[in-house]
């Protein structure tokens, strides 16, 4: 099973439990109307000055569409977080105390939470960079043990063994005699001299010009090492390009059979050496403002939209499989079914595979059918080229840059969020 897919029958399993995610907060007026009405008839207690917000008291609480514990999950909150309090409601639907409304449609049972005078919280955001929520590292080609206790690390038997290649997400070094430490999000501690820091990439997409749309045609990028640059279509190149770079194409021409693409003055490249965007076909009851995503296989190319309008583009990775295989991205149209802050992915658990892989916390995770979907990859940068075991890689910084512009929003201090009435997936269209 592919790593995403892997994923995808873990992520399902385990919104029976929680789900990992976090992002920005979205609840709209008109949302918030609804959900007071569809509980204007109950018993409401009154929201004191003292009472500023709901800490909840638990990791991975769910949390509900409505004040009912086998209705709708809405998503999962992180322990320790404080919400605004938004609304009350009495112990029903298998709660055994009151309900706490902390979000649009999302309400949670009192019995994983408690009233305070704290300030709800304003950021979920571990310290990171380049989109990286955590600071990222690949054990070493010897592996590593894991410890439980920093205290009795390397001093006795360890907790668990990790493969060479394997990535860990840290929560903090700590010093312990002349030995530095990793804390993981799993809760080992790692000997440093075992692990390299991943080194992301810092590629990103570029915001397109909604009243300029026949330019935003013009984009494109070098997917090859050191594409030649040419005075003119088959003369001797002049310099070279590295892989990555960014281009505008002023004209066209053909010679010689082959495509070439005019970059500047004298600057020419072969078209095969340039991942370009092109317009898409929008779903025929697309909103005039609606928020949609356009992945195209073959051009490797991610563009998003409002209504008609493309917004930005970038290149991403999708399946490397054969038409229809397990790893092959699925084409159609869907939508986004839940978002994920993190998660892992990993195929350590099946007895077929030959190399075992374990990457934690995989950040910006977006599932738009079953365990297919878009996430950050910030262990490879070949981005524009068929890499991925069937989900759509995009570097970390745009991989977060769609997760906060797409729907469901995640208000802070969510792991995951799922679609509700008023705050529907964004629709992803593969092709």
């Amino acid at each position: 099973m592919s790593p995403e897919r892997a994923l995808g029958v873990k992520a399902t399993a385990s919104a029976a439990v929680a789900l990992t995610a976090i992002a920005l907060a979205g609840a709209t007026a008109t949302a918030h109307s609804q959900s007071v009405a569809a509980h204007a008839g109950e018993a409401q207690s009154p929201v004191t000055s003292r009472a500023r917000s709901v800490h909840v008291t638990r990791d991975d609480v769910l949390v509900f569409s409505d004040p009912d514990l086998d209705g709708a999950r809405r998503g999962s909150l992180i322990g320790g977080s404080y919400f605004t309090l938004l609304e009350r409601a009495p112990s029903k639907g298998g709660c055994a105390d009151e309900w706490f409304r902390v979000g649009n449609a999302a309400w949670l049972c009192a019995t994983n939470a408690e009233l305070t005078g704290h300030p709800p919280s304003v950021s979920s955001d571990v310290s990171g960079s380049y989109g990286l929520p955590y600071r990222y590292y690949f054990v070493g080609p010897n592996g590593s043990f894991g410890y439980s206790s920093l205290a009795l690390a390397d001093e006795t038997i360890p907790d668990s063994q990790l493969e060479p290649g394997f990535a860990v997400a840290a929560l903090e070094i700590r010093q312990r005699g002349e030995q530095s430490y990793a804390l993981t999000t799993h809760g080992l501690w790692l000997p440093l001299r075992d692990l390299s820091p991943v080194t992301p990439s810092n590629f990103h997409g570029r915001a397109l010009d909604p009243a300029n749309r026949a330019a935003n045609l013009d984009l494109g990028w070098v997917f090859t090492d050191k594409a030649p640059v040419y005075k003119q279509p088959g003369k001797r190149s002049s310099d070279k390009l590295e892989r990555l770079t960014e281009v505008t194409i002023a004209s066209e021409r053909r010679y010689n059979g082959a495509l070439w693409f005019e970059i500047g003055p004298e600057r020419w490249l072969e078209a095969t050496r340039v991942r370009r965007l092109s317009r898409a076909t929008p779903p025929l009851d697309v909103g005039e403002s609606e928020r949609w995503i356009d992945v195209d296989t073959r051009s490797q190319v991610l563009t998003a939209y409002q209504g008609t309008t493309p917004v930005y583009a970038t290149l991403v990775s999708t399946g490397k499989g054969a038409v229809g295989s397990e790893q092959e991205t699925p084409l159609g149209e869907h939508r986004v079914w839940v978002k994920l802050r993190t998660s892992d992915m990993t195929n350590v658990e099946e007895v077929s595979v030959s190399t075992p892989y374990a990457i934690e916390e995989v950040p910006w995770v977006q599932f738009f059918k079953q365990g297919y979907g878009l996430h950050a990859a910030f262990w490879h940068d070949a981005f524009g080229q068929r890499r991925s075991h069937g989900c759509v890689n995009l570097s970390p910084i745009d991989a977060q840059r769609l997760f906060e512009w797409t729907s469901p929003q995640m208000p802070v201090g969510f792991r995951a969020i799922h679609p509700a009435p008023g705050d529907p997936g964004t629709r992803v269209v593969v092709r």
